[in-house]
């Protein structure tokens, strides 16, 4: 079975109540599970249990535009869920994070600088009830 490499340059975000979700950065699709350690008497060592699973925050990045919909949604704080979809070279649909419950709990408004000429960049971090991801390829 021949495994190709995904590219990581085209994605998007659908979200529920956001029309305009594109972003240029995403980063935070990560999952994590505690180590419980248990010494038991009679046993030679230490047994390790898991606890439960923690999810990290998703971070999206995207240059500044003339809508107010995250900062609107960081403000009411209404969860909602969304998925982050990862396209091939062709726009076809590889594969998707779905995300629970979640709710932006920074943003950030650009950077201003008056000696660099750059794009000005929105951030939003968002917390979630937890991960489901599944390839549709």
């Amino acid at each position: 079975m021949k495994h190709e490499l995904l590219r990581s340059d085209c994605f998007l975000l659908e979200l529920e109540g956001v029309s305009n979700a594109g972003f240029t950065r995403c980063s935070g699709l990560e999952a994590s599970v505690e180590v419980l350690e248990y010494r038991e008497g009679g046993f030679p060592g230490v047994r390790h249990f898991r606890d439960e699973a923690r999810y990290g925050r998703i971070v999206l990045e995207r240059g500044l535009v003339r809508s107010r919909e995250l900062f609107d949604w960081f403000e009411e704080g209404d969860p909602r869920n969304g998925e982050i979809v990862l396209l091939e070279k062709d726009g076809k649909e590889s594969m998707r994070w779905r995300f629970e419950g979640g709710w932006p709990c920074v943003w950030n408004g650009p950077r201003l600088r008056a000696d660099v000429c750059d794009v000005a960049v929105e951030r939003v971090e968002i917390v979630h009830e937890g991960l489901v991801w599944r390839a549709t390829r």
